[in-house]
């Protein structure tokens, strides 16, 4: 009976131990094998390039792409818009909507959204109480014109407004717009101003953008200076905003044959995607 017993006991713990091995090569094994995948010598060996890595989705990879080929493209050839023929007006009080881009992109499938320059009109005249385009403008394109990435030309405000934009998804590349107010530059907002302006990119584009530079210049009873540099996180599309103000004069006339001074101020907008500040903003102050 004695025997019969100790045999029991042995069996179990021979049973015991086998099942403990059991578990114990289980769960030993796909850890070794994990470990011996990871050592360094068996891991990848190279470098993945920079440019490989997308911060954004594909949409915005387009929008992107578009907007730099665009910059490209007008700075390769500024005179693009002199052989242009066909124009037509856009006015304010339909939105601007006669450009017809935002409504190609909404065919297409994109979600409708106002044209560009109808907010960015919307946001300076929040600001300086006065527009930049006025109640209509005149649009001209590229596209009959030319094999090279499409165009859109705004002009208003007799000419002072200019604004060249990608026609593929109508942000500007190139703005500098001329407003006519009252409101003195001491009383303007411009950090508030550029930052609306930087976030209607961000809300067209998609792109996230990081600060550059800024320099907030001086404000004095008539003049201003205002300038703020940024880039998107993979160092492709950069903004220059420029803000400026002075105050306005009247030219000559039949009246006088001197400048007449008004009680108003002159403010010049200009957004400047890429290289064009420099290249060519710049170089034509002095």
């Amino acid at each position: 009976m004695m025997k019969n017993k100790n045999s029991s006991i042995k069996n179990t713990l021979i049973f015991i131990a086998v099942s403990a091995l059991i578990i114990a090569v289980g769960v030993s094994v796909p850890f070794g094998l994990l470990a011996l995948k990871s050592r360094q010598s068996n891991l990848p060996g190279g470098v993945v390039d920079a440019e490989n890595i997308q911060p954004y989705g594909s949409n915005t990879i387009h929008m992107e792409k578009s907007i730099v080929e665009a910059i490209n493209f007008y700075c390769s050839d500024k005179s693009i818009f002199s052989q242009v023929d066909k124009t037509w007006i856009a006015t304010k009080e339909n939105d601007f909507n006669e450009i017809g881009i935002q409504n190609r992109l909404y065919e297409e499938g994109n979600p409708r959204s106002d044209e560009f320059v109808n907010t960015l009109d919307d946001i300076i005249t929040n600001s300086l109480a006065e527009s930049g385009f006025g109640n209509a403008i005149i649009v001209s394109s590229t596209e009959e014109i030319s094999n090279e990435h499409t165009l859109y030309k705004i002009s208003a405000q007799d000419n002072n407004t200019i604004v060249i934009m990608d026609g593929d998804t109508g942000v500007p590349v190139v703005s500098t717009i001329s407003v006519i107010t009252s409101v003195n530059p001491a009383s303007v907002n411009r950090a508030s101003l550029r930052s609306e302006i930087v976030s209607l990119y961000q809300d067209y584009t998609g792109l996230d953008f990081v600060y550059l530079n800024s320099d907030p210049g001086s404000v004095d009873d008539y003049d201003s200076f205002y300038l703020y540099e940024i880039e998107n996180t993979d160092h492709t599309v950069r903004l220059t905003i420029v803000i400026n103000s002075g105050w306005y004069w009247l030219p000559p006339d039949s009246n006088s044959e001197d400048w007449q001074p008004t009680d108003k101020y002159i403010w010049t907008i200009g957004i400047y995607c890429n290289d064009y500040y420099q290249d060519y903003v710049q170089p034509n102050a002095n």
